[in-house]
């Protein structure tokens, strides 16, 4: 049974008023174990914190997760942003996997030559492919192909791809992971953009690996419901984590370090449920009613 994770990501376009170094240092000083930052971003921080984020993430043994940096281009307008930058940013960060520079984004063609081509002719070490398709329904076949290449361990696919609405995307998993079971090796599938709890509790159950998202610090999570509320809500569910109600840090730190502890216990709880064949019975739990009774239904039905 795979064990999924949650990579809290970090972004320059995240909704709040701290800078990227200042996300950074909250989950360092947190000794959160995994997250997500971006190579654009990481490319505009001082030496200094280049260094300093480098230097702990070896003295923690953080398994980080480097994004393209198209995201932040794309938001940005930033056209300097390219190919060369992104190799040359790489090269200076420690990091367990980078994603591929995915410039194809929605193509009016599947594209798998061009991303055959960066993982094949690609010296870069770890290298995870983003699949990105115009059509939902060439998706699973799509994954098939990427996963065959030669060092592909894992692949990427944005959850708004995965189709209209939370059930559509369950049956594209379904398909994908149908699919990816032919293959002699296993394969792990990230989803990007996806840090809703529920999600990540459905997404998990139906063979999803990991997953990255910027909720932790835009929303307040319920530790009790699993549900994400406005980010000026805190004093609501302050009393559930150790740090939410501590008058000794600042709103934001007290924000973030409620989140962190709650998807740290959610994702513990998940991966546990999962081990023990107990998945189906969360989900029943945290779900609503009309959408957890079809969910279940397609859970006892998939056959992997």
């Amino acid at each position: 049974m795979n064990m999924s994770t949650f990579y809290p990501s970090v972004s320059s376009v995240a909704k709040n008023k701290l800078s990227v170094m200042d996300h950074i240092e909250i989950l360092l000083a947190l000794r959160c174990p995994h997250f997500l930052i971006s190579a654009y971003d990481f490319s505009h921080l001082t030496n200094n914190d280049k260094e300093k984020i480098n230097s702990k993430i070896v003295e923690n043994n953080i398994d980080l997760l480097l994004d393209s940096g198209m995201y932040e281009k794309a938001w940005s307008g930033n056209a300097k942003w390219d190919y060369e930058k992104y190799l040359e940013t790489i090269k200076k960060i420690r990091y367990n996997h980078v994603f591929n520079f995915d410039e194809y984004i929605n193509p009016t063609d599947v594209p798998i030559d061009e991303i055959a081509t960066s993982v094949n002719e690609s010296d870069i070490s770890n290298l995870v492919p983003i699949v990105h398709t115009s059509k939902i329904e060439d998706l699973p076949s799509l994954c098939v192909e990427v996963a065959s290449l030669d060092n592909v361990e894992m692949m990427a696919i944005p959850e708004r791809e995965l189709g209209n609405g939370i059930m559509e995307g369950v049956y594209t998993i379904i398909q994908i992971r149908e699919k990816l079971k032919k293959l002699e090796k296993y394969t792990k599938i990230h989803l990007l953009g996806t840090g809703n709890p529920l999600s990540l509790l459905i997404y998990s159950a139906f063979g999803v690996d990991s997953f990255d998202g910027l909720d932790w610090c835009q929303t307040v999570a319920d530790f009790d419901t699993a549900t994400l509320h406005h980010s000026l809500q805190l004093d609501f569910f302050a009393h559930q984590s150790h740090y939410g109600a501590s008058r000794d840090m600042s709103y934001m730190v007290r924000l973030f370090a409620h989140n962190l502890e709650f998807y740290t216990q959610w994702m513990e709880e998940i991966n546990k449920e999962l081990s023990q064949g107990n998945i189906d019975q969360m989900m029943q739990y945290y779900l609503p009613n009309e959408i957890g009774s079809k969910i279940m239904k397609v859970y006892h039905a998939k056959s992997y």
